[in-house]
C-alpha cells in the first residue's frame, strides 16, 4: 500500500508529517520500526527544509510516500534542491558529533538506521529513498 503527502517547506510541517505517517504505519509496525523509521522520516524531511531548500521560498513542495510491502517499509522524499552526491556526504559527515553540535548527524542516522537508501536525481528534483526491514507489531 502506497501513502502520499506534500508539505511546504516549514519545519513547523514536521509534527504534521509525523502524524501522517504514524496514521499510516503505526498499526503495522513494531514499536522499535516505528521509532527508527519515524526518525529517519524527520531528519530526511529536516535536511530537505534546511539544506536542500534553504535558498527556496516556503512555498516549494517537499513529497513524501510511504509504501508498506509485506516485509519492508520503503520511505520516499522528494525535494527541489542542487543535486549533491549523497555517498560522499555520507563518508565526508563526521561520524562522533559533539553532543552540543545542533547538526551533522541527520545523514549519519538515516545510513546507520536504514537497511538500505538511495540518492536520484530525476529532472529537477532529488529523491532520497530509504528501505527498512519490517517486524509485525
Amino acid at each position: 500500500m502506497q501513502h502520499r503527502l506534500q508539505v511546504e517547506t516549514n519545519l513547523e510541517d514536521l509534527a504534521a508529517v509525523l502524524s501522517w505517517f504514524n496514521g499510516h504505519c503505526q498499526p503495522q509496525l513494531s514499536r522499535q520500526t516505528l521509532i527508527q523509521c519515524q526518525t529517519i522520516l524527520a531528519e530526511g524531511f529536516t535536511n530537505a527544509v534546511r539544506h536542500a531548500h534553504r535558498d527556496k521560498s516556503m512555498h516549494t513542495p517537499i513529497e513524501l510516500e510511504v509504501s508498506i510491502l509485506a516485509d519492508q517499509i520503503e520511505l520516499r522524499i522528494w525535494d527541489c534542491g542542487p543535486e549533491f552526491d549523497l555517498e560522499q556526504r555520507i563518508q565526508t559527515s563526521p561520524r562522533q558529533t559533539q553532543t552540543e553540535a545542533t547538526g551533522g548527524r541527520g545523514i549519519q542516522l538515516i545510513a546507520g538506521l536504514a537497511d538500505s537508501y538511495s540518492y536520484r536525481r530525476t529532472g529537477s528534483r532529488n529523491c532520497l529513498q530509504i528501505t527498512k526491514a519490517t517486524a509485525v507489531a
